[in-house]
C-alpha cells in the first residue's frame, strides 16, 4: 500500500472520485488533491509523497514541470499520468518526461486500478510476463496490424501512419478498431501494448515500408 498520494488533477468531481476510489481499493492511507499546478507544486515542495496520480493537461499548461519536480524528489513518487489524450503521437508529443504509468479516461476505471496496483512492491510484471504478453499480440494480428502498432508504439499518428502506408486514415482507424478487438485492449492499454511491442521487437521497423 501506498502511504500518500499526491491527486492533481484540475476537475474537481474527478479528483473526489479517484480519491474516494483509491481509499476503498486499499491502494493508499491518504490523499491530498490539487486542482492546480501551482498548488500541486507548493505541496511537492513541503510534502512526502510516494505515490502522485497527475493530468496531464491544465487550464494553465502541461504538467510536465510538476511531474520533472516530483520525479526529482528524493525518494521520488511513482508517478502514473491521467490524460484524455487517447492518441500515442500526441501523448508523446505532449508528455516529454518519463512516467510509471498511464491511464486515458475513456478506458473503465478497473484499468486504472490494475495499472495503479502494478506498481505496488512485489506487484509489478516479470519481465517474462511482458514477452508472453507482446507474443500473445503477435500471434493474434496479421502482419499489417503488427506494422500499424508497432508505428503506434514508435508515437507515431493515425495520419502519419497512413502516408507512410499510402492509405487513408480510415483504414488505419479500422486496422486500430481490429487490434483493440482481437486483443482486447482499449485506449491506455493499447499505448502501453504498442510501447512494449516496439521495445521488444525494434528490428520490426525494417518491414515498415517507406515512401518512394
Amino acid at each position: 500500500m501506498f502511504h500518500h498520494c499526491l491527486i492533481a488533477e484540475d476537475q474537481t468531481m474527478f479528483a473526489e472520485a479517484l480519491s474516494a476510489s483509491l481509499l476503498a481499493w486499499q491502494l493508499v492511507d491518504r490523499c491530498t488533491v490539487a486542482t492546480d499546478l501551482e498548488q500541486a507544486s507548493s505541496l511537492v515542495s513541503r510534502e512526502r509523497f510516494d505515490l502522485a496520480v497527475v493530468d496531464l493537461l491544465f487550464p494553465a499548461g502541461n504538467a510536465n514541470g510538476l511531474i520533472a519536480q516530483a520525479a526529482a524528489c528524493n525518494p521520488a513518487p511513482k508517478i502514473f499520468v491521467v490524460t484524455a489524450l487517447s492518441d500515442p503521437g500526441q501523448l508523446r508529443t505532449v508528455l516529454t518526461h518519463r512516467v510509471d504509468g498511464v491511464f486515458v479516461k475513456t478506458e473503465r476505471f478497473s484499468a486504472l486500478r490494475e495499472g495503479l496496483e502494478a506498481l505496488l512492491p512485489g506487484k509489478a510484471k516479470s519481465s517474462l510476463s511482458v514477452v508472453e504478453e507482446t507474443d500473445r499480440i503477435e500471434r493474434l494480428l496479421s502482419k499489417r496490424e503488427r506494422e500499424v502498432l508497432h508505428a503506434l508504439g514508435a508515437g507515431s499518428t493515425n495520419q502519419e501512419i497512413a502516408d507512410r502506408l499510402r492509405v487513408s486514415v480510415r483504414t488505419i482507424e479500422t486496422h486500430r478498431k481490429n487490434i483493440s478487438v482481437k486483443t482486447g485492449l482499449r485506449a491506455g492499454e493499447l499505448i502501453r501494448a504498442a510501447v512494449r511491442y516496439r521495445d521488444r521487437d525494434a528490428a520490426a521497423i525494417r518491414d515498415f515500408p517507406n515512401p518512394r
